[in-house]
C-alpha cells in the first residue's frame, strides 16, 4: 500500500464539514506526517501501518490543548476513517489522494 503524499479529506463535525489536508511519509511499518486543520497544523505521532490500515496520535494546541488519535483505511487513492477527540467525540472523514504534478 502506498500512503506517501498528500490527501484531501473532508471531516464531518457537529459544526459542519471541514476540508483538511493529511500529509504522510512512510517508513516501513510506521509513518510520520501532518494534519492541516482549519486553525492549525499538527504532527502525526506514533504512526503505524498494518496492511491498508493506519493509526496515529496527535496533539492539538490551538484553540486548546487536546490529545487525540486517528485511524484510517486506504483503498487505492481513497482514504476514510475517524479521529477520536476525547470529550469532543469522534469525527469521521473521507477523501482522496492529491494528484502530484510530474517533475519537469
Amino acid at each position: 500500500m502506498d500512503l506517501k503524499g498528500e490527501w484531501a479529506i473532508v471531516a464531518h463535525t457537529p459544526k459542519g464539514d471541514f476540508d483538511w489536508k493529511l500529509s504522510m511519509e512512510p517508513d516501513g511499518d510506521s509513518f510520520t506526517g501532518t494534519l492541516d486543520l482549519v486553525e492549525s497544523k499538527v504532527a502525526l505521532e506514533e504512526g503505524r501501518v498494518e496492511g491498508n490500515r493506519l493509526s496515529w496520535k496527535s496533539t492539538l494546541v490551538v484553540p486548546r490543548k487536546l490529545r487525540f488519535s486517528g485511524n484510517a483505511t486506504i483503498e487505492g487513492d481513497e482514504i476514510f476513517g475517524e479521529i477520536r477527540m476525547g470529550a469532543f467525540g469522534v469525527r469521521s472523514f473521507g477523501g482522496r489522494r492529491v494528484a502530484t504534478e510530474p517533475a519537469g
